[in-house]
């Protein structure tokens, strides 16, 4: 099997209407004409089968992949060749060249999935100097700026080896990104329910907007896709949970491109069954959120942003605990301050966000810590909390950790990120973390 050459003539039934997610009359024409002249999508995907890290058969059903499951084999890579010069490709990456951006995934869902081997590693790996703007400095490692690195960082390691252009569509989230890897929908696991629910990634693609409005454009409006929900907007931040999610929508045939503001008119959500979400998790959305991660520094720029907000907010809650038979009312970034629990702490959260601040018949992190008053000896917890030392703290982490660890195995990896290297792992000592602003 072969793809057709490529050749280039001039388009001769170009759209011209609005930007949407809608099969309008002048969108049926243009694809109608594309069909019958063998026209091409100027971004192409393609499976190839690859030998010693080089294309050797182009895959069956491999040439010219749209949907998620227009081709399903997990051996091969599919990669793409940009012919639309819209990302600015960064040096020694020519446009026109093949590109690694993933693979098919199988699973109850299936779709695109990526890994190391298909990240542009040297653009989007989230080293110290690339988050921090400059090399971890020996003599400054307790640092806020790097506390609060190594901390995020074993979270990113376990969702996307620390890797923004490391993106997943195959499971019930639909696509999801980010070193908190935000998902752009769920799947109710309710069979009378069959749609997909709110997302943490429309969450973030609010807080993009508010913060980096010509951005969120390029990556997202240009295809017109926009959050339900506006950064501050009521019903964007959830505070059981401390996490901002909503739906997406599309803008329809009503909106006007030259105005500077729109009516909730002008826009249709799109459609929570798998028929229509799915739409996000294409080749062509995979391969847009992909190459934002891999060639715009604000883009990644607002998402370690956001990690930090979160990780700022969740200290933040209250928790208690009873010792003596006196109830000891506090909040969570004052019983645990060593960057090693405060990494689990949020690895936990990005995970199951209820077992941390949610309400008591989900909380699992209130049991935890009166488990940990309990059942460690030797530690005298009826100190005020502003004494507690090294060894509260130990047994803190220790017990933390293991809770985690017995629901959630990828932290026991993720929490040595960072050994051998300058700025070396999250340290365990009481009060080592130190949030950055």
């Amino acid at each position: 099997m072969v793809c057709p050459l490529f050749y280039f003539i001039a388009n001769s039934a170009k759209y011209v209407g609005p930007v949407s997610g809608v099969v309008n009359e002048k969108t049926r024409v243009a694809i109608e004409h594309w069909l019958d002249n063998d026209y091409r999508c100027p971004v192409v995907f393609e499976a190839w089968k690859i030998t010693a890290g080089n294309r050797t058969e182009l895959a069956q059903k491999g040439c010219n992949i749209w949907a998620h499951d227009s081709f399903t084999e997990g051996g091969p890579r599919v990669v793409f060749r940009d012919f639309s010069s819209y990302f600015a490709f960064p040096d020694g990456r020519a446009q026109t060249e093949y590109h690694a951006v993933g693979y098919y995934q199988t699973g109850t869902y299936g779709g695109p999935n990526a890994g190391k081997t298909h990240s542009w590693s040297s653009q989007t790996e989230m080293t110290v100097e690339k988050i921090t703007g400059a090399p971890a400095n020996p003599a400054q490692l307790n640092s806020p700026a790097l506390s609060t690195y190594r901390t995020i960082r074993v979270v990113a390691e376990a969702e996307c080896f620390g890797r923004f252009d490391v993106l997943n569509a195959w499971d019930n989230a639909l696509i999801s990104g980010g070193p908190c890897h935000w998902t752009m929908g769920l799947y109710s696991s309710n069979p009378n329910i069959n749609a997909y629910g709110k997302g943490e990634l429309p969450g973030f693609m609010a807080y993009l907007n508010n913060r980096e409005p010509e951005i969120f454009k390029k990556v997202f409006s240009n295809f017109g896709l926009y959050p339900t929900k506006a950064w501050n907007s009521p019903g964007l931040y959830n505070e059981d949970l401390m996490t901002y999610a909503a739906w997406v929508k599309l803008a329809n045939d009503s909106y006007a491109v030259s105005q500077a503001t729109h009516s909730d008119s002008e826009f249709t959500e799109l459609g929570d069954s798998k028929d229509e979400a799915h739409y996000l998790k294409t080749w062509h959305w995979f391969y847009r959120l992909s190459m934002a991660a891999r060639t715009m520094p604000g883009y990644r720029a607002a998402m370690w942003s956001m990690a930090k907000l979160r990780l700022r907010e969740i200290l933040t809650d209250p928790i208690s605990f009873s010792v003596g038979g006196v109830v000891v009312n506090s909040t969570i970034g004052t019983i645990y301050t060593s960057e090693k629990a405060v990494a689990i702490l949020l690895r936990w959260h990005v995970w199951r966000p209820s077992h941390i601040v949610g309400v008591p018949q989900y909380n699992q992190l209130r049991h935890v810590l009166q488990n940990t008053i309990n059942t460690s000896g030797g530690v005298n917890w009826q100190l005020p909390i502003a004494s507690w030392g090294a060894a509260h703290e130990s047994a803190l982490t220790t017990k933390l950790f293991n809770a985690l660890e017995a629901l959630n195995d990828t932290i026991t990896g993720a929490i040595v990120y960072g050994s051998g290297q300058v700025q070396g792992a999250v340290r365990t000592g009481r009060h080592t973390f130190i949030m950055e602003n």
